[in-house]
């Protein structure tokens, strides 16, 4: 899980998340497909994606990340599913990736709420180890 006050990845403790008495509310956020600033386009084997004209957009997501925690008030969330670092597209440092994750979460860190993830396919290098150092 992450630390709802940090973004860096860390193994914690037992946690005790929720209230007594009432259902742990659990949110799961898939298939993100965030980018690095300045990537404006991606290549398919079928097509060339234009992000802005396909409503692509890091912020969008984000703020849909943050009305659905405002909605469901989970008590945990569950990062799942392809590209949710921008990796695959482009080569970007280390330092691009993490901040567009970061900024991702942002929402999650700020109401307090533990997170973890797990990639999906487009996974290399893993980003589990990534983020352990960050």
């Amino acid at each position: 899980l992450g630390s709802p006050r940090r973004t860096k990845m860390e193994v914690l403790p037992h946690v005790e998340c929720g209230s007594v008495g009432k259902p742990l509310r659990i949110i799961q956020i898939t298939d993100t497909h965030l980018f690095p600033e300045g990537v404006t386009s991606f290549k398919t084997p079928d097509m060339t994606v234009d992000m802005k004209k396909q409503g692509y957009s890091n912020k969008t997501a984000k703020d849909y990340l943050a009305l659905l925690i405002k909605q469901v008030r989970p008590d945990v969330a569950i990062l799942t599913g392809d590209i949710i670092d921008g990796r695959p597209f482009g080569e970007h440092k280390r330092t691009d990736w993490l901040r567009t994750f970061e900024a991702f979460i942002d929402p999650l860190v700020d109401q307090g709420i533990y997170w973890s993830f797990t990639p999906g396919l487009h996974r290399s290098p893993p980003i589990s180890t990534d983020l352990h150092r960050s």
